[in-house]
Protein backbone atom coordinates (compact mmCIF):
# COMPACT_ATOMS: atom_id res chain seq x y z
CA UNK A 1 0.00 0.00 0.00
CA UNK A 2 1.24 3.73 -0.42
CA UNK A 3 0.20 6.87 0.53
CA UNK A 4 1.96 8.64 -1.79
CA UNK A 5 -0.12 11.48 -4.28
CA UNK A 6 -0.97 10.44 -8.02
CA UNK A 7 -3.77 10.14 -10.61
CA UNK A 8 -5.83 7.30 -9.85
CA UNK A 9 -5.07 4.85 -13.01
CA UNK A 10 -9.14 4.40 -13.15
CA UNK A 11 -10.83 7.57 -12.41
CA UNK A 12 -7.97 9.89 -12.91
CA UNK A 13 -8.46 11.73 -9.63
CA UNK A 14 -5.62 13.09 -8.59
CA UNK A 15 -5.74 11.13 -4.49
CA UNK A 16 -3.58 9.59 -1.90
CA UNK A 17 -2.97 6.22 -3.90
CA UNK A 18 -3.28 2.69 -3.17
CA UNK A 19 -1.42 -0.64 -4.75
CA UNK A 20 -4.19 -2.85 -6.34
CA UNK A 21 -3.52 -6.40 -6.82
CA UNK A 22 -4.23 -6.88 -10.38
CA UNK A 23 -4.51 -10.85 -9.72
CA UNK A 24 -6.49 -10.15 -6.33
CA UNK A 25 -5.11 -11.46 -3.06
CA UNK A 26 -7.88 -13.98 -2.25
CA UNK A 27 -7.45 -15.69 -5.68
CA UNK A 28 -3.31 -16.43 -5.07
CA UNK A 29 -4.19 -17.40 -1.36
CA UNK A 30 -6.76 -20.16 -2.56
CA UNK A 31 -4.10 -20.91 -5.26
CA UNK A 32 -1.50 -21.37 -2.40
CA UNK A 33 -3.87 -23.33 -0.43
CA UNK A 34 -4.54 -26.07 -2.95
CA UNK A 35 -2.49 -29.74 -4.37
CA UNK A 36 -0.96 -27.31 -7.03
CA UNK A 37 2.40 -27.34 -9.25
CA UNK A 38 5.24 -25.39 -7.66
CA UNK A 39 5.47 -22.10 -9.58
CA UNK A 40 1.91 -22.16 -10.50
CA UNK A 41 0.63 -19.19 -8.27
CA UNK A 42 -0.40 -16.47 -10.28
CA UNK A 43 2.35 -13.37 -10.30
CA UNK A 44 1.87 -10.50 -7.73
CA UNK A 45 1.32 -7.58 -10.36
CA UNK A 46 0.08 -4.13 -8.65
CA UNK A 47 -1.27 -1.00 -10.32
CA UNK A 48 -1.76 2.59 -8.41
CA UNK A 49 -5.35 3.22 -7.76
CA UNK A 50 -7.24 5.74 -5.54
CA UNK A 51 -9.13 4.61 -2.03
CA UNK A 52 -12.56 4.92 -3.48
CA UNK A 53 -11.89 2.93 -6.47
CA UNK A 54 -10.35 0.21 -4.03
CA UNK A 55 -13.44 -0.01 -2.00
CA UNK A 56 -15.55 0.11 -4.83
CA UNK A 57 -13.88 -2.80 -6.46
CA UNK A 58 -13.82 -4.49 -3.01
CA UNK A 59 -17.73 -3.99 -2.22
CA UNK A 60 -18.61 -4.28 -6.04
CA UNK A 61 -16.95 -7.24 -7.54
CA UNK A 62 -13.84 -8.87 -5.65
CA UNK A 63 -15.99 -9.77 -2.23
CA UNK A 64 -19.42 -11.65 -4.07
CA UNK A 65 -16.66 -13.10 -6.82
CA UNK A 66 -14.62 -14.43 -4.35
CA UNK A 67 -17.18 -16.60 -2.83
CA UNK A 68 -18.25 -17.71 -6.28
CA UNK A 69 -15.19 -19.13 -7.18
CA UNK A 70 -14.10 -20.62 -3.83
CA UNK A 71 -17.61 -22.53 -4.58
CA UNK A 72 -16.74 -23.49 -8.24
CA UNK A 73 -13.11 -24.85 -7.32
CA UNK A 74 -14.32 -26.90 -4.68
CA UNK A 75 -13.61 -30.75 -5.92
CA UNK A 76 -17.41 -31.75 -6.02
CA UNK A 77 -18.81 -33.00 -8.83
CA UNK A 78 -21.61 -30.24 -9.32
CA UNK A 79 -22.19 -26.55 -8.97
CA UNK A 80 -24.72 -23.89 -9.73
CA UNK A 81 -24.70 -20.11 -10.37
CA UNK A 82 -27.47 -17.99 -10.69
CA UNK A 83 -27.82 -15.50 -13.50
CA UNK A 84 -26.76 -12.66 -10.85
CA UNK A 85 -23.49 -14.40 -10.32
CA UNK A 86 -23.04 -14.96 -14.14
CA UNK A 87 -22.83 -11.71 -14.79
CA UNK A 88 -20.94 -10.69 -11.28
CA UNK A 89 -18.23 -13.14 -12.78
CA UNK A 90 -18.23 -12.04 -16.35
CA UNK A 91 -17.89 -8.14 -14.92
CA UNK A 92 -14.85 -9.58 -12.18
CA UNK A 93 -13.12 -11.14 -16.03
CA UNK A 94 -13.77 -7.55 -17.70
CA UNK A 95 -12.53 -5.71 -14.65
CA UNK A 96 -9.01 -7.98 -14.16
CA UNK A 97 -8.13 -7.95 -17.88
CA UNK A 98 -9.12 -3.93 -18.12
CA UNK A 99 -6.69 -3.41 -15.22
CA UNK A 100 -4.00 -6.02 -16.41
CA UNK A 101 -4.12 -3.87 -19.74
CA UNK A 102 -4.03 -0.24 -18.19
CA UNK A 103 -0.48 -2.30 -16.65
CA UNK A 104 0.94 -3.41 -19.44
CA UNK A 105 0.20 0.23 -20.85
CA UNK A 106 1.71 1.58 -18.44
CA UNK A 107 5.38 -0.09 -17.36
CA UNK A 108 5.99 0.22 -21.13
CA UNK A 109 8.45 2.61 -22.76
CA UNK A 110 6.23 5.11 -24.00
CA UNK A 111 2.99 5.20 -21.99
CA UNK A 112 0.21 6.48 -23.62
CA UNK A 113 -2.68 7.70 -21.68
CA UNK A 114 -4.88 7.62 -24.69
CA UNK A 115 -4.59 3.97 -24.70
CA UNK A 116 -5.17 3.52 -21.11
CA UNK A 117 -8.32 5.62 -21.10
CA UNK A 118 -11.03 2.94 -22.81
CA UNK A 119 -9.95 -0.05 -20.22
CA UNK A 120 -9.97 2.92 -17.25
CA UNK A 121 -13.68 4.21 -18.30
CA UNK A 122 -14.60 -0.03 -18.55
CA UNK A 123 -13.28 -0.37 -15.21
CA UNK A 124 -15.18 2.19 -14.02
CA UNK A 125 -18.12 1.24 -15.26
CA UNK A 126 -18.30 -1.57 -13.63
CA UNK A 127 -16.70 -0.48 -10.38
CA UNK A 128 -20.04 2.04 -10.46
CA UNK A 129 -22.52 -1.42 -10.97
CA UNK A 130 -22.83 -0.94 -15.10
CA UNK A 131 -23.52 -3.52 -17.14
CA UNK A 132 -22.08 -5.03 -19.41
CA UNK A 133 -20.45 -4.06 -22.63
CA UNK A 134 -22.73 -5.01 -25.53
CA UNK A 135 -21.63 -8.21 -27.57
CA UNK A 136 -19.37 -9.75 -24.27
CA UNK A 137 -20.10 -12.84 -22.40
CA UNK A 138 -17.79 -15.42 -20.46
CA UNK A 139 -17.27 -19.43 -20.68
CA UNK A 140 -16.58 -21.60 -18.07
CA UNK A 141 -14.54 -25.09 -18.78
CA UNK A 142 -14.67 -27.80 -16.52
CA UNK A 143 -11.63 -30.54 -17.05
CA UNK A 144 -12.84 -34.24 -17.02
CA UNK A 145 -9.99 -36.18 -17.79
CA UNK A 146 -11.52 -39.34 -18.20
CA UNK A 147 -10.73 -41.05 -21.66
CA UNK A 148 -13.53 -41.49 -24.10
CA UNK A 149 -12.50 -44.13 -27.35
CA UNK A 150 -9.18 -43.24 -26.91
CA UNK A 151 -9.50 -39.30 -26.50
CA UNK A 152 -9.71 -37.07 -23.85
CA UNK A 153 -12.85 -35.47 -22.61
CA UNK A 154 -13.68 -31.84 -21.90
CA UNK A 155 -16.74 -30.38 -20.82
CA UNK A 156 -17.13 -26.47 -21.16
CA UNK A 157 -20.41 -24.10 -20.09
CA UNK A 158 -21.22 -20.77 -21.72
CA UNK A 159 -22.58 -18.30 -19.37
CA UNK A 160 -24.94 -15.76 -20.99
CA UNK A 161 -26.51 -13.34 -18.27
CA UNK A 162 -29.72 -13.15 -20.64
CA UNK A 163 -30.11 -16.42 -23.22
CA UNK A 164 -30.64 -19.60 -23.23
CA UNK A 165 -27.48 -22.19 -23.37
CA UNK A 166 -27.47 -24.51 -26.05
CA UNK A 167 -25.02 -27.70 -27.49
CA UNK A 168 -21.53 -26.26 -28.92
CA UNK A 169 -19.39 -29.34 -30.34
CA UNK A 170 -15.34 -28.44 -31.06
CA UNK A 171 -12.47 -30.66 -31.61
CA UNK A 172 -10.20 -28.65 -33.46
CA UNK A 173 -8.71 -27.53 -29.75
CA UNK A 174 -5.68 -30.34 -29.55
CA UNK A 175 -6.32 -31.04 -25.83
CA UNK A 176 -9.94 -31.69 -26.25
CA UNK A 177 -10.91 -34.25 -28.28
CA UNK A 178 -14.54 -33.37 -27.88
CA UNK A 179 -16.23 -30.20 -26.11
CA UNK A 180 -19.93 -29.67 -25.02
CA UNK A 181 -22.13 -26.66 -23.75
CA UNK A 182 -23.91 -28.56 -21.05
CA UNK A 183 -27.56 -26.52 -21.07
CA UNK A 184 -28.20 -23.28 -19.94
CA UNK A 185 -31.54 -21.72 -18.54
CA UNK A 186 -32.72 -18.66 -17.41
CA UNK A 187 -32.44 -19.55 -13.58
CA UNK A 188 -29.51 -21.54 -12.76
CA UNK A 189 -26.63 -23.44 -14.37
CA UNK A 190 -25.59 -26.75 -13.15
CA UNK A 191 -22.54 -28.53 -14.45
CA UNK A 192 -22.24 -32.37 -13.83
CA UNK A 193 -19.09 -34.13 -13.96
CA UNK A 194 -19.42 -37.93 -13.74
CA UNK A 195 -16.58 -39.16 -11.16
CA UNK A 196 -13.45 -40.55 -12.32
CA UNK A 197 -10.59 -42.24 -10.91
CA UNK A 198 -8.63 -38.80 -11.17
CA UNK A 199 -10.33 -35.84 -9.46
CA UNK A 200 -9.60 -33.59 -11.95
CA UNK A 201 -11.81 -30.34 -12.79
CA UNK A 202 -10.11 -27.23 -14.02
CA UNK A 203 -12.28 -24.02 -14.26
CA UNK A 204 -11.37 -21.37 -17.36
CA UNK A 205 -12.61 -17.99 -17.70
CA UNK A 206 -12.22 -15.93 -20.36
CA UNK A 207 -14.34 -12.75 -22.01
CA UNK A 208 -15.79 -13.88 -25.24
CA UNK A 209 -17.88 -11.86 -28.42
CA UNK A 210 -21.08 -13.72 -28.64
CA UNK A 211 -20.26 -13.39 -32.53
CA UNK A 212 -16.87 -15.21 -32.36
CA UNK A 213 -17.96 -18.86 -31.44
CA UNK A 214 -15.69 -20.52 -33.56
CA UNK A 215 -12.94 -21.65 -32.49
CA UNK A 216 -10.48 -20.16 -32.79
CA UNK A 217 -12.10 -17.24 -34.74
CA UNK A 218 -10.49 -16.08 -37.74
CA UNK A 219 -7.03 -14.91 -37.42
CA UNK A 220 -7.20 -10.90 -37.75
CA UNK A 221 -11.11 -10.26 -36.31
CA UNK A 222 -9.70 -8.08 -33.44
CA UNK A 223 -6.58 -6.27 -31.84
CA UNK A 224 -7.22 -7.79 -28.66
CA UNK A 225 -7.67 -11.30 -28.63
CA UNK A 226 -7.74 -13.15 -25.16
CA UNK A 227 -8.06 -11.31 -22.03
CA UNK A 228 -8.40 -13.12 -18.83
CA UNK A 229 -7.93 -16.81 -17.80
CA UNK A 230 -8.67 -18.36 -14.89
CA UNK A 231 -7.62 -21.66 -13.96
CA UNK A 232 -7.76 -24.15 -10.95
CA UNK A 233 -7.68 -27.84 -10.18
CA UNK A 234 -6.37 -30.66 -8.66
CA UNK A 235 -2.47 -31.67 -9.21
CA UNK A 236 -2.99 -33.88 -12.51
CA UNK A 237 -5.54 -31.52 -13.91
CA UNK A 238 -2.45 -28.79 -13.22
CA UNK A 239 -0.26 -30.65 -14.79
CA UNK A 240 -2.21 -31.20 -17.81
CA UNK A 241 -2.52 -27.37 -18.64
CA UNK A 242 0.28 -25.90 -17.40
CA UNK A 243 -0.93 -25.51 -13.83
CA UNK A 244 -3.12 -22.95 -12.14
CA UNK A 245 -2.60 -19.17 -13.78
CA UNK A 246 -4.33 -16.22 -14.12
CA UNK A 247 -3.42 -15.03 -17.54
CA UNK A 248 -3.96 -12.05 -19.83
CA UNK A 249 -1.96 -12.54 -23.19
CA UNK A 250 -3.18 -10.14 -25.57
CA UNK A 251 -2.62 -6.83 -27.68
CA UNK A 252 -0.75 -7.85 -30.49
CA UNK A 253 -3.74 -9.94 -32.41
CA UNK A 254 -1.42 -13.15 -31.95
CA UNK A 255 -1.83 -14.09 -28.69
CA UNK A 256 -2.86 -17.21 -27.72
CA UNK A 257 -3.28 -19.56 -24.26
CA UNK A 258 -0.23 -21.28 -23.87
CA UNK A 259 -0.49 -24.83 -21.98
CA UNK A 260 2.20 -27.38 -21.97
CA UNK A 261 1.11 -28.69 -25.34
CA UNK A 262 2.69 -25.26 -26.71
CA UNK A 263 -0.70 -24.19 -28.39
CA UNK A 264 -4.02 -22.42 -27.79
CA UNK A 265 -6.97 -20.61 -28.78
CA UNK A 266 -8.05 -17.07 -29.28
CA UNK A 267 -11.42 -15.40 -28.34
CA UNK A 268 -11.84 -11.91 -29.40
CA UNK A 269 -13.14 -9.08 -26.62
CA UNK A 270 -13.54 -5.96 -29.04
Amino acid sequence: MTNKVGTCNICGAVQKLTNEDVVPIWLRKEFANRNVLPGDQPPKTLLPICYDCNHGLANALEGPVSRIVKNMMKPESSFSISLHEQELLAKWILKTDALRQIWRIRIGKRPVDDQVKPYAKLAEDLIAGGTLPEGCSAQIVRRDDRMIAGRTNGLVALLHPSADGYLHSVSRYPSFATVSCIGLDRTSFDAHVQGSQHDSRVLIIWPLRKDSLAWPPKAGIAEETLSAVLAAGSHSSASMLGGPYLSAIGGDGQALVRSQFGRGFRASTT
